[in-house]
């Protein structure tokens, strides 16, 4: 991209050639009815010869099919333009956060070869690189395996790739996992999904909520995402389960004094150091416990009402739920690729894997026609 000439001068010229090619579709289209009645002429007046009539038809199918052709041609040629000029825009932006050594002609190879292995919107895919590499990517190959996973996470979760690394990078961040284990992640997501009434997407979009705070007080993901999709089973949303998880962490790290004394008078310790040794799972057994599952109890404890509608919730309906999930939660491995192989075999991302590679042909096509370089 850097030793191509100024885009908007190639627009320019492209538009001068559109134009040309719409002149001589209309010279075509002139020697075409021309031609038409050149034969209704021969037909009327001169009694021509049924081969001359045939020559003339011919004549005239030519010409239409020529200008259909370049019709088509101008068409293409447009719409590669705009594919070039749209993916070439995206990439610019991702080159922002990279040094001046970066090749962004690799990456921008490698963001197209894996829309095309994948049936993935190339656009997408770039803006997805650009928040995992704003969110603390080391270097390119590290950028591009979270990429593909959070891929493979979108095709497998039916969202896009742009929503499913944004809750990749959250998790990853928040809780200093390390980017080697993105796929180990993307599993812990997936079991969550099967346990509870809700989507990766609505658990992507929701998990940076809750993570900061979950780490700081030393509560693991697999607790959050179990908690998650025990309270969502009940008929709770996704971003209202998460804020109640919340709520309840908050709470546990800064506990009010009254809390403080309704929870030492039921001989259960409200703090950061207990809900840190025990775990949330823990914490949570043994509440219900203390209180013998009594929801004025719980809420004795709590300040708000989504710390309360948590807490009863997982000791009690959802207490099984719970432990079961997080049980499950240490035999992920596979569940990422179990769900991808599962799209692989749709009649949707074969579609979706058909259009990609259209698309791609057209980038092709709009570079040649912008760098005026041969396919």
């Amino acid at each position: 991209m850097a030793d191509r000439l100024n885009v908007e001068l190639h627009l320019r010229v492209l538009q001068e050639n559109l134009e040309a090619l719409q002149g001589a579709l209309g010279d075509l289209q002139g020697l075409g009815d021309a031609a038409d009645d050149l034969t209704g002429s021969l037909d009327e007046n001169t009694g021509a010869s049924e081969e001359n009539r045939r020559s003339m038809e011919s004549l005239a199918a030519q010409a239409a099919a020529a200008g259909a052709a370049l019709y088509g041609l101008q068409q293409a040629m447009g719409a590669g333009a705009e594919a070039a000029t749209e993916f070439e825009k995206s990439m610019a932006q991702v080159s922002t956060l990279l040094g001046d050594s970066a090749d962004i002609d690799a990456l921008s190879q490698s963001v197209r070869d894996l829309a095309l292995q994948y049936g993935t919107d190339v656009n997408n895919s770039a803006e997805a690189l650009y928040n995992i590499i704003s969110a603390g990517a080391s270097d390119s190959a590290e950028a591009m395996a979270t990429l593909e996973a959070a891929t493979r996470l979108a095709i497998g979760g039916v969202t896009d790739t742009a929503t499913a690394a944004d809750g990749l990078t959250s998790i990853l961040n928040a809780f200093g996992i390390e980017a080697s284990q993105v796929t180990s992640v993307s599993d812990a997501l997936f079991v969550a999904m099967k346990a509870g009434k809700t989507t990766i997407g609505e658990l992507s979009d929701s998990i940076g909520d809750v993570a900061p705070i979950a780490a700081a007080a030393g509560v693991s993901l697999e607790e959050v995402l179990s908690a998650t999709a025990a309270i969502t089973k009940g008929g709770v949303g996704t971003s209202e389960a998460i804020t109640q998880i919340k709520a309840v962490i908050s709470e546990l790290l800064g506990p009010t004094d009254q809390a403080k004394a309704a929870a030492e008078a039921l001989g259960l310790e409200f703090s950061a150091s207990a809900l840190e040794a025990k775990g949330l799972s823990g914490f949570m057994a043994e509440l219900g416990e203390k209180t013998g599952g009594s929801a004025e109890q719980i809420n004795s404890l709590f300040g708000s009402i989504e710390a309360g509608s948590a807490s009863i919730a997982l000791t009690g309906k959802a207490a099984e739920d719970f432990g079961n999930t997080l049980e499950a939660m240490g035999e992920r491995v596979g569940q990422t690729d179990g769900a991808v192989g599962k799209m692989e075999e749709t009649t949707a991302q074969a579609a979706a894997k058909f259009n990609a590679a259209l698309n791609d042909v057209s980038i092709s096509l709009g570079n040649a026609v912008i760098a005026f370089t041969p396919l």
